[in-house]
């Protein structure tokens, strides 16, 4: 039996809770695999008493390692695990395929993420803004961000150490009902509560009263990332409204509409994705296609619709979606059958756990 710690920040973040939250499910069927999971949340000798020691990143946000006067302690952290577990894993909570973290990857067997780009080599080059799409924004269109951004998430790693980047899973797994919301931030903060997955999706085949959601905040501090959203909410202000309106009126909103469109944020992975699935909607994305995640639920025309990151094609798309309501509602069919199969389905849930005993799987 291999015992895996896992460091959590404590205060547990939403995507500090995607990440447990199927580990968390399916702690029974992976102890019958050979692996105890428990989660921790201080630093103690105990910490260490395991195999597999998996360090959250959102664990070194909030004690707030990467600072200068911090990161040392950090790294010899690092140094004195390696002495007394068998092996050291990050976990990068974040929801991009960039901000990473690959100062840590000289001391860590493994470091794990939801995304990641599909062209590994891409992390070798400097992204303006953390970000492969903020990037695009500035070299595109000029886009400054006043705030630069810390310097450790632009780290240029050596190319061989990309070899121990690792596709993990992404934020599929919590349940994202109207209701389940609501419980989840409980759970958070109650930890003996059970985990609840959602049971049911809204049907794709209902009568939809609109075609089109997209409520859209653009208030963000980083202009590169504020950028697209601008861009949408200009582009469609005269065909539907855009503003926020509050959780309540959100979801209903969501579950009597045909299509969801849901832009980048501080990642190209957002709730709305998952939301607007479970809504019985079509999930309408800036394309993802450079981008690598698990469970897959990006499949272009398939589970979901593309427009560019340019916005060129986007009044197009819109325009055509009238048009196609049939093949808009096998798209959310297909989009419910890939994304019930791992919440719903006991071979998703073994595919899960065969992917977890792989990536706590080590050469010798």
């Amino acid at each position: 039996m291999q015992t895996i710690n896992i460091l959590l920040s404590g205060s547990m973040s939403k995507n500090e809770y995607a990440f447990i939250f199927p580990l968390g499910v399916n702690q029974e069927k992976l102890r019958s695999l050979g692996l105890r999971i428990n989660f921790i949340s201080a630093l103690s000798p105990k910490a260490f008493d395991c195999n597999i020691l998996i360090v959250s990143s959102h664990f070194a946000r909030k004690n707030d390692w990467w600072s200068d006067s911090n990161k040392h302690f950090m790294f010899e952290f690092f140094e004195d695990a390696k002495t007394r577990i068998d092996h050291l894993v990050w976990a990068d909570m974040g929801d991009s395929t960039g901000a990473t973290h690959f100062e840590v990857l000289r001391y860590v067997c493994k470091y794990l993420k939801g995304a990641l780009l599909k062209d590994r080599k891409l992390y070798l080059n400097f992204h303006y803004g953390s970000r492969y799409f903020t990037d695009y924004y500035h070299r595109n269109y000029q886009i400054e961000d006043t705030d630069p951004g810390e310097p450790h998430l632009n780290f240029i790693p050596a190319e061989g150490e990309l070899q121990k980047v690792q596709l993990s899973w992404n934020q599929a797994f919590i349940n994202y009902s109207y209701l389940g919301f609501y419980y989840d931030r409980l759970k958070r903060k109650i930890n003996f509560l059970p985990y609840a997955h959602i049971t049911s999706f809204s049907s794709a085949e209902n009568e939809k009263s609109s075609l089109l959601h997209c409520r859209i905040s653009a208030n963000y501090r980083r202009n590169t990332v504020a950028f697209q959203r601008k861009r949408i909410r200009e582009k469609l202000r005269d065909r539907i409204p855009t503003n926020r309106i509050n959780r309540r009126k959100f979801f209903a909103e969501m579950k009597h509409s045909r299509v969801v469109l849901s832009p980048f944020g501080w990642g190209e992975i957002c709730y709305r994705d998952f939301e607007a699935i479970v809504a019985g909607a079509v999930l309408l994305k800036p394309d993802v296609n450079h981008m690598e995640t698990w469970p897959d639920l990006y499949i272009e025309n398939k589970t979901c619709i593309f427009f560019d990151w340019d916005l060129k094609n986007l009044e197009e798309t819109v325009s055509n979606l009238a048009s196609k309501n049939g093949e808009l509602v096998e798209i959310a069919q297909e989009a419910q059958r890939v994304y019930g199969y791992y919440l719903f389905d006991g071979n998703g849930e073994q595919e899960f756990c065969e992917r977890f005993c792989t990536l706590m799987s080590f050469e010798n």
